[in-house]
């Protein structure tokens, strides 16, 4: 009679495997032997392995027909459930019996127990794994320290889920390049680079200020930027041909006034206000003054004239260049002489702060007559932007580069003035706010790569 000294089952299977499929096959090594415990002669028996429910009699739950097996001092190896693999449900039970028949013979007895089956093994890394942090396998369960993604097993990672005490971050590779960071510590952040040059190209920002989300372009020459953080114009910045925030933030607007009465000019010294207007533009930009009105000269036959003028301080001299004269020679009687007459003038200024303009007049040294100023309608009107020069006189050139000297002589005094391109003034303050904005950019580009180098 032979007999089998089972001495080794070897259970090789997924430890992430819980209730998934039965592993297969199951390689099993034994020893055969004589009556007298003596190992066979060396050679090919033929074997039938079959698995039972209990320990004695029974019907097989699973059987490997005859199969020739090669014996050598007496061990021997097979695979069971190789051929055929094992059915649904084998070793739901933890216990099962292996029962091996040699050639004709009766089965082997007794049979053995197979006492680590595929699932009562599983159950026991189960319950190991269960005892390790780094590991998630139920729900509630809680994972310490980071989760890395090596799929080449080469110690270059392509995904990580670090975490800390305070906060957790995720980083995702591609050809050796880090391309997204979502950062959850300090403030939450994700950033997108490209995977062939490493460059930034989109970032999603929630600083303490406000929200800030960039785009850049291949090289980072042009960029959009969306910041809560900034204020006013600031909070936009799109590149220098597309449509920016002067543009569209700002629209056009005006104020207006009107003195329907009779405005008597009495002064010959200082200039007299007839009407005025205040505006407060939004931002910085231009304001186109204009006046329509009729001067009234009246009872004298001799020459009789007056200076008018649009100008923001109250009581100026005349400005040569922005100046207008009314007036006549001489008249055929001392009746009403009336003139319809216009004034304008261009200034640029800052915004946010309210500014008064006034038509203002005054009467020339010889006139002899009496001289009024009737139905003056003024109106200030805000332009945000220029589309080309924009020309205008100004008593102080400080500031221009490009100007040209105007003179005038008028009742003996010279009065001088320079002609000027206001749009000179717009152009550096847009330089300088680029300027601030590209500065403060890089402030935040060298903050954000210091604290994603802390991050790593």
């Amino acid at each position: 009679m032979k007999t089998v000294l089972a001495l080794t089952i070897i259970l090789l299977f997924c430890t992430a495997m819980l209730v998934a499929e039965i592993p297969s096959p199951i390689p099993y090594q034994g020893r055969l032997t004589d009556d007298t415990g003596a190992p066979v002669a060396d050679g090919t028996y033929e074997l039938t392995f079959s698995i039972y429910e209990g320990k004695a009699n029974g019907t097989p739950l699973w059987t490997a027909p005859s199969r020739s097996v090669n014996v050598a001092a007496g061990l021997f190896t097979f695979d069971l459930g190789y051929s055929p693999s094992f059915p649904d449900g084998l070793f739901e039970d933890s216990v099962r019996y292996l029962g091996i028949t040699v050639g004709s013979d009766a089965e082997i007895a007794p049979r053995t127990r197979l006492q680590s089956v595929p699932y009562a093994y599983q159950a026991l890394r189960a319950d190991e794994v269960a005892n390790e942090d780094q590991f998630v396998h139920t729900a509630g369960d809680t994972m310490v320290g980071s989760l890395v993604f090596d799929p080449d097993n080469d110690g270059v990672y392509e995904g990580r889920f670090a975490a800390n005490s305070t906060a957790s971050n995720i980083y995702l590779r591609s050809n050796d390049t880090t391309t997204v960071f979502l950062f959850g510590e300090l403030f939450g952040q994700l950033l997108l680079n490209d995977a062939y040059d490493g460059l930034r190209r989109v970032s999603l920002s929630a600083f303490n200020s406000g929200g800030a989300f960039v785009l850049k372009n291949s090289d980072n020459s042009k960029q959009i930027i969306f910041n809560s953080g900034y204020d006013g114009d600031e909070s936009v910045m799109l590149p220098d041909d597309a449509i920016n925030s002067d543009e569209i933030l700002d629209e056009v607007g005006f104020a207006s006034n009107t003195q329907s009465d009779f405005v008597v000019i009495t002064s010959t010294a200082a200039m007299q206000d007839v009407v005025t207007v205040t505006i407060t533009p939004p931002a910085v930009g231009y304001l186109f003054i204009s006046a329509q009105y009729f001067v009234r000269l009246y009872n004298t036959t001799d020459y009789n004239s007056c200076f008018i003028q649009i100008d923001a301080t109250a009581g100026g001299s005349l400005v040569s260049g922005a100046y207008s004269l009314a007036g006549l020679n001489g008249s055929a009687s001392t009746a009403d002489n009336f003139f319809p007459s216009y004034s304008s003038r261009m200034y640029y200024v800052a915004g946010s702060t309210p500014l008064t303009f006034r038509l203002e007049a005054r009467k020339s040294l010889m006139a002899n007559g009496d001289i009024s100023i009737r139905n003056a309608t003024i109106t200030a009107l805000y332009i945000p932007t220029s589309y080309g020069s924009v020309k205008t006189i100004v008593s102080d050139p400080l500031g221009f580069t490009d100007t040209k000297l105007i003179s005038h002589d008028d009742e003996g005094n010279v009065h001088t003035a320079y002609e000027v391109d206001l749009r000179e003034l717009e152009l550096k303050a847009k330089e300088a706010k680029i300027k601030a904005l590209e500065a403060q950019i890089e402030l935040d580009n060298a903050r954000e790569m210091l604290e994603n180098r802390n991050r790593e």
